[in-house]
């Protein structure tokens, strides 16, 4: 019989670091802001971000998995070439993001807001979203398929 063990990190400052080629994978972080930092290659597996917060964060061919969001905010955030895949996000805001080249795989989005978010070639499967504002949002070559809208709403200047 195997255990599987989860680390928790909690209550930190992480700031101005690049972090390559790595994975995360069986970790709880909790009440942590992170800035000024730049993901390369990494991999997230298995994790729970709570009350987390992202500014100037940079995430170039990422990997997320099996991964819960809950109470989080990313600010001033550019993901290029990322997949989330078994995600959840709820309580999260996005504010003056860019998604590029991006995939959302059997994801559940619920009490999030999107604002100055610029979207290009972004492919959305088997994805709920429900309570959710968009505000100045940009889609361009998005592709959706078995998605489903409850209770959304959109604001374009």
């Amino acid at each position: 019989m195997s255990h599987s063990k989860r680390c928790l990190v909690r209550k930190y400052l992480i700031r101005e670091f690049l972090i390559q080629i790595i994975s995360f994978e069986n970790i709880s972080f909790e009440n942590i802001s992170f800035e000024n930092i730049s993901f390369e290659n990494v991999s997230f597996e298995n994790i729970s971000f709570e009350n987390i917060s992202f500014e100037n964060i940079s995430f170039e061919k990422i990997s997320f998995e099996n991964i819960s969001f809950e109470n989080v905010s990313f600010e001033n955030i550019s993901f290029e070439n990322i997949s989330f895949e078994n995600i959840s996000f709820e309580n999260v805001s996005f504010e003056n993001i860019s998604f590029e080249k991006i995939s959302f795989e059997n994801v559940s989005i619920e009490n999030i807001s999107f604002e100055n978010i610029s979207i290009e070639p972004v492919s959305i499967e088997n994805v709920s979203f429900r309570n959710v504002l968009f505000e100045n949002v940009s889609f361009e070559n998005v592709s959706f398929e078995n998605v489903s809208f409850r209770n959304v709403s959109s604001e374009n200047e």
